[in-house]
């Protein structure tokens, strides 16, 4: 089932941002077929803060991976901001997920030798002729996340909370419309982890920025306007 809390504010509907029709993920072959999803339909509107969670090898990633167009489904639909991204050449997908996709994992995936600040500018990499503009918004987001006077900072020198507050900043420098969360508060102690979810809570509510986070943490769930529960590749 999908449990909604509050997915309508004052004024009026929501958007769609993201509409999952008949998502149906096959790995392999024959007898070595196995179904990930299966039949899978939903939809996350703009300024939602939804999560998924489940059990594990429900298909939790998988979905995120799919909506994130990290990977291409079997069968079905995935329309993020108008655009069906199965229908995407790969050599233009990169453009789709760079401009509609901020990505947060467990993992902080922070290179060891560049500073917070440069960590933050990673994907601006490309956009060399706006640098000032992007330098401008990471010190602003250095503020939002709470890392002021540590810009200078390697990634050893920072806490596991810190880390992964960094790796916030950096899924939101180029301002997309959709941020993927898998399992953000995983590596965390739990009063850290509360803290990460609370910042994503804030950045949400203040800025409208739409979240979708995997977890298996049910506490998390009270933060969220949808709740959707994936079991067996299936939405209960």
């Amino acid at each position: 089932m999908i449990v909604i809390k509050n997915s309508i504010k004052e004024g009026g509907k929501k958007n769609i941002l993201v509409k999952v029709k008949n998502l149906t993920k096959i790995y392999g072959r024959g007898e070595l077929a196995f179904k990930a999803l299966e039949g899978i339909n939903l939809e996350i509107s703009t300024g939602d803060f939804a999560a998924v969670v489940g059990p594990s090898g429900s298909g939790k990633t998988t979905l995120l991976n799919m909506i994130g167009a990290l990977d291409k489904p079997t069968l079905g639909e995935i329309i993020i901001d108008g655009i069906e991204t199965s229908k995407v050449k790969e050599s233009k997908l990169y453009n789709v997920r760079r401009e509609k996709v901020g990505f947060i994992f467990q993992t902080y995936y922070l290179i060891p030798t560049l500073t917070t600040l440069q960590n933050i500018l990673v994907p601006t990499f490309p956009f060399a002729s706006r640098k000032e503009n992007y330098l401008s918004r990471a010190r602003e987001l250095l503020d939002k996340v709470g890392l002021q006077g540590k810009e200078h900072r390697k990634p050893s020198q920072l806490s596991g909370g810190e880390q992964q507050r960094v790796a916030i900043a950096r899924a939101l420098i180029l301002n997309p419309l959709l941020i993927l969360a898998d399992e953000p508060t995983g590596n965390l102690d739990t009063k850290t982890g509360m803290g990460i979810i609370e910042l994503m809570r804030n950045l949400n509510q203040k800025e409208g920025k739409t979240f979708l986070i995997v977890t298996h943490d049910q506490r998390i769930t009270k933060f969220c306007q949808k709740v959707i529960h994936l079991e067996d590749g299936k939405i209960l």
